[in-house]
């Protein structure tokens, strides 16, 4: 889902990226730059998950027997796949930011 979200911001940040290419910027601080902006939804996401799953599990474990309610395993492996998977998600709508051409970039409009 973040995919999109990335990739709109991108397209909407063409002139911009095409800017700082043009003014010497390397891969790597578009790649940087596209990562801060992919990091602050994704650990906010991944805080307000950590809260709504502590308050799910302790509703649920009235209902469901031989659980534990807070298993420290299964949440930091289900952080870690979910940060992976944004992560990924994000390297699609990233490398097209790198491979702007300045030229168009900065004629468009």
């Amino acid at each position: 889902m973040y995919t999109g979200v990335l990739s709109h911001l991108v397209s909407h940040r063409r002139k911009e990226i095409g800017i700082r290419i043009c003014l010497g910027a390397r891969h790597a601080e578009i790649l940087i730059l596209l990562a801060k902006q992919l990091s602050l939804p994704v650990g906010g996401g991944l805080l307000v998950g950590f809260a709504v799953s502590l308050i799910v599990t302790r509703v649920l474990s009235q209902w469901l027997f031989a659980i534990q309610t807070n298993d420290p395993a299964t949440v930091v492996t289900a952080a870690v796949i979910t940060a992976a998977v944004a992560l990924l998600g994000g390297v699609v709508p990233a490398s097209q930011a790198m491979c702007v051409d300045p030229l168009t970039a900065i004629r468009m409009d």
